[in-house]
């Protein structure tokens, strides 16, 4: 069991980086869309409403764990959407690919799909477990 105090660190770390992340992406809307596209994992179709939809979510997503309201549900989307970057992230170098900017941080922040990024992606699925779990 994690103590409570460390689940709330933990909890509001992951929170600022998620409101972020999606406010951030708000200067360039099109431009994040630009590079969802460049994964070509998603149909068109699917990928353009939810390129524009992710920085409302990631935005709410981090507000409400800062906040702490609706834990369960919150810290559930979180994972979901932390999951969701290691499949593409994951996808991308399985396949050899490099991209210049995997888009976390929309088009202002560019940092490379590499390795290390993978690493960073696991490190905040570990931390959103963390998180999930100490609901239970």
């Amino acid at each position: 069991m994690i103590p409570e105090n460390v689940v709330l660190v933990l909890r509001i770390i992951f929170g600022v980086y998620m409101a972020f992340a999606g406010f951030i992406k708000f200067f360039d809307l099109k431009g994040f869309a630009r590079i969802v596209l460049t994964y070509r994992i998603l149909p068109r179709w699917i990928a353009m409403p939810s390129s524009y939809s992710m920085p409302f979510v990631e935005l709410a997503v981090g507000l409400l764990l800062i906040s702490g309201w609706y834990g369960l549900y919150v810290s559930g989307i979180a994972l979901l959407l932390v999951l969701t970057s290691l499949f593409f992230v994951s996808a991308m170098l399985i396949q050899g690919r490099r991209l210049e900017s995997c888009g976390c941080l929309g088009t202002a922040i560019k940092i490379p799909v590499n390795w290390k990024k993978l690493v960073e992606v696991v490190i905040w699925l570990i931390i959103a477990i963390s998180i999930f779990y100490s609901y239970f």
